[in-house]
């Protein structure tokens, strides 16, 4: 927790004192359809983001619908844009050329049908990139899997984060 608490602090000396920080942080632990992930808590990134001055939205176990009503928080317009951090701890698919993180009711999706049942982290990443000074979109999973169909494998494929987005 103390880098993150360094890492909050360099984002939001290097940005203007107008602009609005926002950080979303998601722990689904909890899947209808897959194991338990016991390391989902993002109380301690929520408190190091409010401590610095972040507006923040947190859930927690949330289904798609609800997901995808968390991060849009990021899309609401702002005149000066400032730091942004996304945290997201859960179940993460991957195939073709994109990666999903799942609600927690996702339930054996395919290539095809894993919009529907998660939110790709290309369209995070794009949510995050007009961040000023910068982003990050922090990741967390672990070793097991959710059953899935043809086209995906379990885990977090290769990303391309667009110019001033850190992914860790």
């Amino acid at each position: 927790m103390r880098h993150l608490s360094l890492l909050l602090a360099a984002l939001i000396a290097a940005g203007p004192a107008w602009a609005e920080d926002r950080g979303v942080a998601i722990g689904n632990g909890e899947y209808a359809n897959a194991p338990e992930l016991t390391e989902a808590d993002t109380a301690p990134a929520l408190e190091a983001m409010k401590a610095v001055g972040f507006r923040t939205v947190t859930g927690k176990d949330l289904v798609i619908d609800d997901l995808r009503q968390a991060l849009a928080d990021l899309l609401r317009p702002d005149d000066a844009p400032g730091a942004r951090i996304a945290l997201l701890n859960g179940r993460f698919l991957h195939g073709g050329s994109d990666s999903w993180y799942m609600g927690t009711d996702a339930d054996k999706p395919d290539l095809v049908g894993a919009a529907s049942q998660g939110v790709p982290l290309s369209m995070v990443l794009d949510l995050l990139k007009d961040a000023r000074p910068g982003a990050v979109l922090l990741l967390g999973t672990d070793e097991a899997g959710m059953d899935h169909a043809a086209g995906l494998e379990n885990g977090i494929g290769p990303l391309t984060p667009p110019k001033g987005v850190t992914v860790i």
